[in-house]
């Protein structure tokens, strides 16, 4: 086994990540969709941890789903539109709190892993809005339903966050 000299193989991962951002957005998917599916199995064997309801649903769509999708957009819309890739900055910020919020929806801090979730999303949307301005081909006509579905999870993470920085309390009937 060779060794280079200094930080060659990481700067080429990362290199590689920033062209094709799936490598790293889609193993945290799966890992994210395993533990959120995963927190039922734990509640009913006893371990200590609080109902799952909202830390399932939020690993799922935040975290399995969104992964996914940054994974997916971060590869497909640079190139399908001959746009530069996305930076290691923006990159990492979006990686980074895509998992802050999936870490903090576990640890059962919802208010403040939704607000997180929302600048994740805030970030995503800037870069891909900055490689469309930037681009050398128009992306296909059915882009435009990539464009509605950002802007209604963007005003999705608004409400939850709203209801977060409001302290709106989320309606749960009475027991019986």
């Amino acid at each position: 086994m060779s060794h280079s000299i200094g930080n060659r193989p990481r700067t080429q991962f990362l290199g590689v990540c920033c062209e094709e951002p799936f490598r790293i957005f889609f193993p945290a998917g799966v890992l994210l969709g395993v533990l959120g599916v995963s927190l039922w199995p734990l509640f009913h064997f006893g371990a200590s941890i609080a109902y799952p309801n909202i830390a399932h649903a939020r690993l799922m769509i935040e975290g399995f789903m969104a992964s996914f999708i940054f994974g997916f957009l971060g590869t497909a819309g640079p190139r399908k539109t001959s746009a530069p890739r996305f930076s290691i900055s923006e990159l990492g910020t979006t990686f980074t709190l895509d998992l802050l919020a999936a870490g903090l929806h576990i640890g059962g801090a919802d208010r403040i892993a939704d607000l997180c979730f929302l600048v994740c999303l805030l970030v995503f949307a800037v870069g891909l809005v900055k490689r469309f301005r930037q681009r050398k081909d128009s992306p296909p006509p059915n882009f435009i339903l990539v464009a509605l579905g950002l802007v209604s999870g963007i005003a999705g993470a608004v409400l939850l966050a709203y209801c977060a920085i409001a302290w709106v309390p989320v309606a749960v009937p009475p027991p019986a």
